[in-house]
């Protein structure tokens, strides 16, 4: 056996990552260090076998390149000429396996469990593609480059992956799992696509599709607060007037406080701006031949919005999400999450019934607990909130 003593520790939680010399030979152990004192970490391993073949066109994948990763560690091994291969682990593990190599045009990528009951895996890669050609709607001409962002989730299949066409306009998805796909599209000087379902039986080896994609205007904006200082690096949302609750893109201000996105001439657009400072402002603009900027102005922010949700007998309820309207205008989830995200809150209620969403700027805010489809329901339970300072609320839910 071996000693390791490290030394000069704060108190805290730690995690300690153990390497052994074969591949897959890693454990991570929890560690939870008190203020001056000292912790003996017994090291142990119940060690296990997995053995794993790899399957592509229903043919053993032979020397394929097979990635395993886990939170704090990744690992490489090789299939033999039988598409296997095989090592030891030391501990219980959830992996994420990406295989690549061959004819293989784009890896593909699954979540596995290896355990000492689970360690016989057979990973199967899917031979479906989805392919096309990218073009402009009017000159019918390539466009090259073009993003496209390619998702499902279909229950138990969660599939998300990003691609570029060719030169030529040119795409091809490989690996791909029978299901159905929303595929968005964006490109230099382009509108973004409208959201394309898309759904690939177990009987279709491939799918073509093409997308066209409509020349907008450039559209610049430039953030200010209310004295008139340009905000630099401030989170900006953008979406239609007509769908606001879907975000077609994200920006970020640069030194100066601007920002440029494409827009369709005469289009107004809803632009959530969150400067990093914190704070919230929700501005329509309007898409028009002018290089002057459109300004958006940020008010400052004003306090933290805390939430409790509890029953009508006082018992917290924890796993809600928040659904917020500020001064009669809906946010959407993401822009919330966003915001959170930004600012050190949460928009899910903890177990305690607790959410907390600092920064926000004083306005009239109206709040739901659940998911967007059940609070616009008839009869749904909405509070109203006047933001001027930190502020508590209690939403007691039936």
């Amino acid at each position: 056996h071996s000693i390791a003593i490290f030394e000069d520790f704060d108190a805290g939680d730690y995690k300690v990552l153990i390497e052994g010399p074969e591949p897959l030979q890693r454990a991570v152990m929890n560690v939870a260090i008190l203020a001056e004192s000292e912790k003996t970490l017994p090291i142990a391993f119940d060690a296990y076998k997995l053995a794993a073949k790899v399957l592509f066109e229903d043919k053993p994948f032979t020397n394929a390149d097979v990635e395993l990763m886990e939170s704090l560690w990744k690992s490489r091994v090789k299939t033999d000429e039988q598409g296997r291969f095989e090592a030891q682990l030391w501990s219980p593990v959830e992996l994420g396996v990406l295989v690549s190599g061959g004819s293989l045009r784009e890896p593909f990528g699954t979540m596995l469990r290896a355990a000492a009951n689970d360690n016989q895996w057979t990973i199967e890669v899917p031979s479906r593609k989805i392919s096309g050609r990218v073009i402009d709607a009017s000159t019918r001409k390539a466009i090259a480059k073009a993003k496209l962002h390619v998702e499902s989730d279909d229950g138990s299949i969660r599939f998300s992956r990003i691609a570029f066409a060719d030169d030529e306009g040119n795409y091809e998805i490989s690996a791909v799992p029978p299901a159905t796909f929303q595929i968005d599209v964006q490109a230099a000087g382009y509108l973004p696509s409208e959201p394309t379902e898309l759904r690939l039986t177990r009987d279709e080896r491939e799918r073509r599709f093409d997308f066209a994609l409509t020349r907008g205007e450039r559209l610049n904006l430039i953030v200010r607060d209310l004295r008139g200082v340009p905000l630099r690096d401030a989170l900006l949302a953008e979406a239609s007037s007509s769908d606001p609750a879907r975000i077609v893109r994200l920006l970020r201000t640069d030194d100066d406080g601007i920002a440029s996105t494409i827009a369709a001439e005469k289009s107004v657009n809803l632009i959530y701006a969150m400067p990093r400072e914190g704070s919230l402002a929700v501005t329509p603009v309007v898409a028009v031949r002018d290089d002057k900027p459109v300004e958006i102005r940020v008010a400052p922010a004003a306090g933290t919005l805390r939430v409790r949700a509890e029953r009508m007998s006082g018992e917290p309820l924890g796993g809600l999400a928040v659904t917020m309207r500020m001064n009669g205008q809906t946010l959407p989830y993401s822009v919330v999450r966003q915001f959170a995200m930004l600012n050190g809150g949460s928009t899910v209620t903890m177990p305690d019934g607790e959410l907390a969403l600092p920064k926000l700027p004083a306005a009239m805010y109206e709040l739901c607990l659940g998911a967007a489809s059940r609070c616009s329901k008839p009869g749904a339970t909405w509070v109203n909130v006047a933001l001027s300072g930190d502020t508590r609320v209690t939403v007691r839910v039936e």
